[in-house]
């Protein structure tokens, strides 16, 4: 309201209460303030919660990409397994097939990428937990001595950032009734032992 004798402003801010016009820039300040941070908290929340969906959906999509790869039956087995792993568990699988040609005594009894002594025959990839630069892809494979078998066994895909790139650090496999197998402690432990 304009009290024009007085010379001054007065503005309804809250219902029946009235501030002078330097009072009413203050509490108008103190408004676009809040204002303005309530816009950035919420700009960065979604910046974080879009960065963790990219995440989640980046270590997924390699993992998916791997067992897409490794049902199709690839020629070139080894070539492919450098693309996807991690330097050191792609130098750990090389020194266990290196270690059963030069003693002729299996080091893994197992494929390590799906923790079974039958065939694989599909892969239903989950969705991914996101830790950081570390994630956990749970994928369940269809697997057996036929592909009519259809037996499940679970796979915990964990997966690093190293770089900017998701890349397949270990395989830990479970059945039901069967012990959990992890890759790359079942290696390392069968190595040191060599």
């Amino acid at each position: 309201m304009w009290d024009l004798a007085r010379g001054r402003v007065e503005a309804r801010i809250y219902v029946g209460m009235r501030v002078s016009r330097s009072e009413a820039s203050n509490t108008m300040r103190y408004t676009m303030l809040r204002l303005r941070a309530r816009a950035l908290f919420l700009m960065m929340l979604l910046g974080v919660t879009a960065g963790h969906a990219a995440a989640t959906q980046g270590a997924r999509t390699v993992v998916a990409s791997f067992y897409q790869w490794y049902l199709s039956s690839p020629k070139n087995f080894d070539q492919g397994l450098k693309r996807y792993l991690a330097a050191s568990t792609y130098d750990l699988y090389e020194r266990a097939k290196t270690e059963e040609k030069k003693t002729g005594k299996l080091v893994l009894d197992y494929d390590p990428f799906s923790g079974v002594q039958v065939g694989v025959y599909a892969a239903s990839v989950e969705a991914a937990t996101v830790h950081g630069d570390t994630a956990t892809v749970p994928v369940v494979l269809t697997v057996g001595l036929h592909k009519t078998d259809n037996l499940k066994r679970s796979v915990r895909v964990v997966v690093h950032k190293i770089e900017g790139t998701w890349q397949l650090w270990d395989f830990i496999s479970s059945g039901q009734g069967e012990p959990t197998i992890d890759f790359r402690d079942n290696v390392s432990a069968a190595l040191a032992r060599k």
